[in-house]
């Protein structure tokens, strides 16, 4: 089964994901040996590489059924967003607004290049103390346009793991949809999770190394771990984000960092 190769981080244009019993991220996992899947990205993958502490998981839940193949999207009831919320320390090498072009899926035969453009933000609001937070709510539903066809993503989970000044990571579970242009049906369905890892590599640029599981319509890994590269460059500096659909992002900022035992981290003007 065709499983599409195309990650999820870099679509969050403000992104989202829920933990109920969510603790502030601030660079807290790590794993200080891990090394960048620079050079033979295969064979390190087949070696075993994950970052300390992540894996796949063996089984997920199946597709919904109101996702059905040949179904017109248009008529398809998607989920509501944004119905929980959290916020979470970022590094501020990985705060701005970001665009990638492309993305490279490394192969056993070889390495192709498709097209994947996509823009992002990260970072929202600013602590006392200079710390940049990024907002999430989930689920999300996030869209990226491919080679004759788009495809929906509906995050039901983003769970960061590693943050600090030298990597920022990721695993993202989803539902994938794959919707023809033309005719605006959908052609595919799938379950997928993703481990995301970025690194800074100059001023304003970082690169990306995605490990990707697929998982078929019924929740069984349909596919070996994939992996996707991509480069992204900061083409606006961090600002900082009051409002979002609707929602006041410097209130909800103050409530999570009381709710947290950070009151201490509350920006003057917020107190």
């Amino acid at each position: 089964m065709h499983i599409s190769r195309s990650l999820i981080l870099l679509i969050i244009v403000i992104g989202g994901f829920h933990a109920v019993s969510a603790d502030p991220l601030k660079g807290g996992v790590q794993h200080d040996t891990s090394e960048p899947l620079f050079g033979n990205v295969i064979e390190q993958i087949h070696a075993g590489y994950l970052p300390s502490g992540v894996k796949f998981d063996e089984t997920v839940e199946p597709v919904a059924k109101d996702f059905k193949l040949h179904k017109l999207f248009s008529s398809v009831e998607m989920p509501v967003e944004d119905k929980e919320d959290t916020w979470y320390q970022i590094p501020k090498w990985r705060a701005g607004e970001f665009h990638r072009e492309k993305q490279i899926d490394h192969t056993q035969s070889g390495d192709v290049v498709s097209i994947s453009r996509a823009d992002h933000v990260y970072g929202m609001q600013v602590d006392r103390k200079g710390g940049i937070w990024h907002h999430m709510s989930w689920p999300k539903v996030t869209r990226v346009a491919l080679d004759g066809y788009s495809q929906y993503k509906i995050i039901n989970r983003y769970e960061p793991v590693i943050m600090n000044e030298r990597e920022y990571c990721v695993k993202i579970s989803s539902t994938n949809l794959d919707v023809d242009d033309k005719t605006n049906k959908i052609i595919r369905t799938a379950k997928q999770e993703e481990i995301d890892t970025y690194y800074p590599v100059g001023s304003g640029k970082s690169k990306g190394e995605c490990l990707i599981q697929g998982f078929s319509q019924h929740g069984r890994p349909n596919t070996t771990i994939e992996a996707c590269t991509v480069e992204e460059e900061m083409i606006k500096p961090f600002f900082v984000i009051n409002s979002f659909r609707g929602k006041d992002l410097r209130n909800s900022f103050k409530s999570y960092l009381q709710a947290h035992n950070l009151s201490d981290l509350i920006p003057d003007d917020l107190k």
